[in-house]
């Protein structure tokens, strides 16, 4: 094993020199200055996704792109990974842009709200942003007016840096929030506001209720705000891809990951038998690296997290906590 480590070590520099010097066959895989970046946000909005879209996001701006498109299709998903997304958008050093295809769901609402610009597609919805538990059952009422409160001066607190209006944000998740734009009483309480394209995009007072317009496509989007002609788009890890730019120096990203990972728990990884593993490290098919197992008791300490590493894909799985139900609300 010590010495598959070895060799490993005194390849691996020579490995990324090929990965980063050999053309793709695939087209371009490399952010150039002054690219809009087109960053997917589909179905739920978990850890992975956070960690997806926050890399694209720093890639972005570490490469000199000239704005960021987000282009989201989401019913929602946990509230820990919306408001770490929010966060990064709110960051950003370079435009940020939504475009809604179709759906802008719950927590999906609350990151739109994060960047400075909103699109929506003809047909699309954004809005009903209420907190629930991960079994969809309502918050206890304590909890809930907690919840309510806090979220709603974080949000209306981000709709008021990225130039929203922060009440339509707030009666996204407050059914009893009054939207009132001068005398006209836009959304009453009762309900949770959810707006359709034409309803977010009308212009009321001179300025438009949520929405900058309706485009039929990104490109469309682009000709509007005239972004950069150079799109630049990933895929999500759901489909193998991440956003690393060249597949072969992903791979060979993943690989020093990987031995990153397997260097610094050797000390306190013991071989065992295959046949009653607990945990799996690595796994490499190509025979540089051996499979390493983890028996129970040194797995102790990565209980909670679960590592793993593939040759064609850097997605990072985190599965749920058992206790996630009690501690995490969902939108």
């Amino acid at each position: 094993m010590r010495s598959r480590f070895q060799i490993f070590r005194k390849i691996a520099p020579a490995l990324l020199c090929v990965a980063a010097i050999t053309p793709t066959l695939h087209g371009r895989e490399i952010i150039r200055k002054g690219d809009t970046v087109i960053v997917p946000l589909k179905g739920e909005v978990s850890p992975a996704l956070h960690l997806f879209v926050r890399r694209g996001l720093k890639l972005a701006e570490s490469a000199g792109a000239s704005a960021i498109v987000i282009e989201m299709n989401t019913y929602g998903g946990r509230l820990d990974s919306a408001e770490e997304i929010t966060t990064a958008l709110n960051r950003a050093a370079i435009p940020t842009y939504t475009y809604i295809d179709t759906n802008a769901g719950s927590a999906g609402a609350l990151i739109a709200l994060a960047t400075k610009h909103i699109y929506m597609a003809p047909v699309s919805a954004i809005g009903a942003a209420a907190p629930v538990l991960s079994t969809g059952q309502d918050l206890p009422e304590t909890i809930r007016e907690k919840t309510i409160s806090y979220w709603s001066a974080l949000v209306r607190n981000t709709a008021s840096q990225n130039g929203h209006n922060p009440d339509v944000g707030e009666a996204f998740m407050n059914k009893d929030k009054e939207v009132k734009i001068g005398d006209r009483v836009v959304h009453p309480k009762g309900s949770l506001l959810t707006l359709n394209a034409k309803e977010a995009s009308e212009t009321i007072n001179g300025k438009p209720l949520l929405a900058d317009g309706i485009a039929e496509s990104i490109d469309d989007l682009a000709k509007r705000r005239n972004l950069a002609a150079s799109l630049f788009g990933w895929s999500q890890p759901a489909s193998n891809n991440s956003p690393f730019g060249s597949r072969r120096l992903r791979r060979c990203f993943c690989l020093l990951e990987s031995f990153a990972l397997i260097s610094s728990l050797r000390s306190r990884v013991r071989l065992c038998p295959a046949s009653s593993p607990e945990f799996v490290l690595f796994s490499s098919s190509s025979g540089i690296i051996s499979p390493a197992w983890l028996d129970g008791k040194q797995s102790c300490s990565l209980f909670s997290v679960l590592l793993s590493f593939s040759l064609k894909s850097c997605s990072l799985l985190i599965p749920p906590s058992s206790s996630a139900s009690s501690a995490r609300s969902l939108f």
